[in-house]
């Protein structure tokens, strides 16, 4: 496979809660430009959804099944993975966290 920043994202760790309580979750990282700032971060939650955050905007927006292959060591997103319609999370409640109000009713929080 050939490196693409725009399109691949590999594994990290963080903290993920559904509704205030810890639930399993994969979190991937890439970096579509050179530049550490443009982070993005790539959520699946089974039986959730999955989200796409942008570090750098501070905004995040949902991603479909069909939008990204999953493999054992990333993820790879079928567009660059900062294209689509981003939009503000929630306030902020801790530092280096993104708390978001899912399309079925959840809420989530993400935090690295």
């Amino acid at each position: 496979m050939v490196y693409a920043p725009l399109h691949w994202l590999t594994p990290f760790a963080g903290t993920v809660m559904l509704d205030e309580r810890p639930t399993q979750a994969d979190l991937y990282i890439g970096h579509p430009t050179n530049s550490e700032a443009e982070a993005i971060a790539f959520v699946h939650v089974p039986k959730v959804g999955n989200y796409l955050l942008d570090f750098e905007q501070e905004k995040y927006r949902e991603a479909s099944d069909h939008e990204f292959v999953r493999f054992k060591r990333g993820v790879w997103t079928l567009a660059p993975m900062n294209e689509g319609r981003f939009v503000a999370p929630l306030p902020f409640r801790r530092l280096n966290e993104f708390h978001i109000a899912a399309s079925n009713g959840h809420t989530l929080a993400v935090q690295f």
